[in-house]
């Protein structure tokens, strides 16, 4: 099931909304209680990064992410890290797009291809 902060909820158009619910639906099975895919990557223009990605909740009760550290990776190399508090409430079996921007500060390779991208979290 898919949940969507109520800002987004409002600001996303019905074909956005339809695009992240079909790429929730076609996540794999996750073996951890919690855990993060990235959806879309990209370099802004000044120099910062935007990441979009699915927080995964599998566990039977809410997850609340009051702090979280969000390292964007490829391969084993940093791309991005920072730690972020989003005071995010994810229900029970449920998967929430979220988007972390990092600043120019936050960004450790300029020169990355967003379609090698990986996320990991610890919250």
């Amino acid at each position: 099931m898919i949940q969507f902060h109520p800002v987004w909820a409002s600001k996303l158009t019905p074909k956005q909304k339809n695009e992240l619910l079909q790429a929730a639906e076609q996540l794999p099975p996750s073996s951890s209680q919690y855990s993060a895919v990235l959806f879309r990557g990209k370099y802004k223009k000044n120099g910062g990064l935007v990441a979009t990605v699915f927080l995964r909740n599998e566990m039977s009760q809410s997850l609340d992410i009051q702090k979280i550290k969000v390292e964007i990776l490829e391969k084993h190399t940093v791309i991005a890290k920072g730690i972020f508090s989003p005071n995010l409430r994810i229900n029970s079996a449920s998967v929430y797009p979220w988007s972390f921007v990092f600043s120019p500060e936050l960004v450790c390779q300029s020169h990355s291809d967003p379609q090698n991208w990986h996320v990991h979290i610890d919250m």
